[in-house]
């Protein structure tokens, strides 16, 4: 047996729901995570193409993870892909498969306003998911 480290992290989650229509830069989802904490939304892929953008703003710089993945006592493995765009919506990040089907992005971020994108890499499926705003070293 190889001998091994485990470590946890207990910390606060804020539990939000996905708020629709939030399929575009106007109608991004606010989400209120300026830095620091963590914030899961409960989201879903819904008709055929849907895409869900949420928006938040840094007051100072930041690292951030966005994570996709199932929802809580869910064990569906579905497949997205997660997109980060700056205010002037030119793309910072984009991931898919950071473990063979959800994604993760990790990035320093300026302060500004900010979107993220989650999109199902199939367009025709429709599921439910979870993406986790933290820090790093606090996530799935």
């Amino acid at each position: 047996m190889l001998p091994y480290r485990l470590r946890a992290i207990a910390q606060d989650v804020t539990r939000v729901p996905e708020s629709e229509p939030n399929e575009t830069p106007d109608t991004a989802q606010i989400l209120d995570w300026a830095g620091s904490g963590a914030t899961l939304i409960e989201a879903a892929i819904g008709q055929e193409e849907d895409i869900d953008a949420f928006r938040f703003t840094l007051d100072a710089e930041a690292t951030v993870v966005f994570e996709t993945g199932p929802r809580p006592g869910s064990t569906t493995d579905s497949d997205t892909t997660l997109s980060l765009y700056d205010e002037a919506l030119s793309s910072v990040a984009y991931n898919d498969d950071a473990n063979g089907s959800w994604s993760r992005i990790e990035e320093t971020l300026e302060p500004g306003t900010y979107y993220v994108i989650v999109e199902s890499y199939f367009s025709d499926s429709s599921f439910e998911y979870m993406l986790l705003v933290t820090e790093p070293g606090s996530g799935l």
